[in-house]
């Protein structure tokens, strides 16, 4: 990798959202309400690094193309907005109003983590709760992201609480008890981040719990996503099999499902990135950016991830022959049974997909030192079936049956691709022939 970083940083990606400048890490209060998807993200606006935290807010009628609408939470005396969830509370029990849209998050001080509320009648203009903090535990320095799920007559919240995902119950968000903990038995060193509790309904039309969860290495910051599908006995998850990694890249954190669906769909996105290396990663003023959406489905105890059935209609122009050039409004999709695409930047380095029936290896250059030139690769097995591949100026993301892999790729401003076997490029139509909603 060049020397001169900023050389292989990727344009701005065209169907990811990513912040127009600065920093971006965790999605916070994903919802969704009268067609539109909102999204917010944890943000630093004056530096392309972590640092003060605050919320910025993006939304989007299609989850593939979004509009900036700036910061909506920012620093206060109290500390840093951290991360969290959006819950609708239609019938008013919170004692807000009905139908106003309630953050539950975390502020992070110097001194504690405490969860609080916000407030908004419209999802763009957001108020921080007087009676905040609403949860607190002196005893716990990570005491961190809440998502919190209306269970009917009572809201239950899922918590990171040092190393174990903690439970609690309100009937009004505004008071909390704990009613037990699901341990993940992490290795020592290891804390929980960002749990989502998801209710979804499985092949069989019943009612299925999924709890994903973050696991964060402290030396050396390496961070993975894990799932279980289980129920809730209680008031606390129980799970029903193992937790699975959700992704088998190196770029799949923190991930977080929308609130407000109306369908039996549950719709995830993830910070693309890892804390081995998030720092490092190239930057011409901008760093961080979200994973496509991706869907979450269950059959019996086992839990897929995949690509939501719009994906392709974001693709159609198709590319005759093997080869396709890069520009900055447009992204690529390879799909097919059996192929190899090479991934070659101009300024920047290269990745490749290669893709079988039996096994499929997802490789790039390394980050970390730009004198090593072996390949960092990713082998997972593939049940056969139709493979995706989606690059997106420095996102890569691959779906077949056998899982995704999400990496991160710094090919510089300017990129090609170069295809062999029996799949097919398709390209988004360039912006004249958008159609917008």
């Amino acid at each position: 990798m060049s020397d001169d970083r900023s050389r292989c940083a990727p344009a701005a990606p065209v169907v990811h959202l990513a912040p127009p400048s600065g920093w971006l890490n965790d999605p916070n209060g994903l919802h969704v309400r009268d067609g539109t998807w909102h999204a917010y993200y944890q943000h630093e606006p004056d530096h392309d690094v972590w640092g003060p935290m605050h919320w910025r807010h993006a939304t989007s009628t299609d989850l593939m193309r979004w509009t900036d609408h700036g910061i909506v939470l920012s620093p206060t005396a109290a500390g840093m907005m951290f991360s969290g969830c959006v819950v609708i509370d239609h019938h008013g029990r919170a004692g807000f109003g009905s139908g106003q849209r309630i953050a539950v998050l975390t502020i992070a001080s110097e001194q504690d983590q405490v969860q609080a509320l916000a407030t908004s009648p419209d999802g763009y203009t957001w108020e921080l709760f007087d009676g905040n903090p609403v949860l607190a535990d002196e005893a716990c320095p990570d005491f961190r992201d809440p998502s919190v799920v209306d269970m009917g007559d009572e809201w239950l919240m899922a918590l990171a609480v040092g190393p174990v995902v903690g439970f609690y119950r309100s009937d009004n968000l505004q008071t909390w008890r704990a009613c037990g903990e699901f341990d993940p038995e992490l290795p020592s060193g290891y804390v929980v981040e960002c749990p989502d509790l998801i209710e979804v309904v499985d092949d069989l039309d019943r009612p299925r719990w999924v709890l994903t969860y973050g696991s964060l290495l402290g030396p050396l910051r390496t961070s993975e996503t894990h799932a279980a599908v289980g129920d809730i006995v209680d008031g606390r998850f129980v799970a029903s099999s193992a937790a699975i990694r959700l992704d088998h890249g190196p770029d799949f954190y923190a991930a977080q499902t929308y609130h407000g669906t109306e369908t039996t769909v549950a719709v995830m996105h993830a910070w693309m990135g890892n804390w081995a290396y998030a720092l490092e990663v190239p930057s011409a003023g901008r760093r961080g950016v979200l994973t496509l959406p991706r869907s979450l489905a269950v059959s019996g105890d086992t839990l897929r991830c995949e690509p939501l059935a719009s994906l392709g209609s974001c693709f159609s122009d198709r590319i005759v022959g093997g080869r396709w050039s890069s520009n900055r409004s447009q992204a690529a999709l390879v799909r097919g049974n059996e192929f190899t695409v090479m991934l070659a930047g101009v300024d920047g380095d290269e990745a490749y997909v290669a893709a079988g029936p039996d096994e499929i290896e997802v490789a790039r250059r390394p980050i970390k030192d730009a004198n090593d030139r072996e390949w960092e690769r990713v082998v997972f097995s593939n049940d056969g079936g139709e493979v995706l591949a989606v690059f997106d100026h420095g996102t890569l993301e691959v779906f077949a049956a056998g899982g995704a892999c999400s990496m991160l790729t710094f090919p510089g401003d300017s990129w090609r691709l170069t295809l062999g076997g029996d799949g097919c490029i398709f390209a988004t139509p360039p912006p004249d022939r958008l159609t917008r909603g």
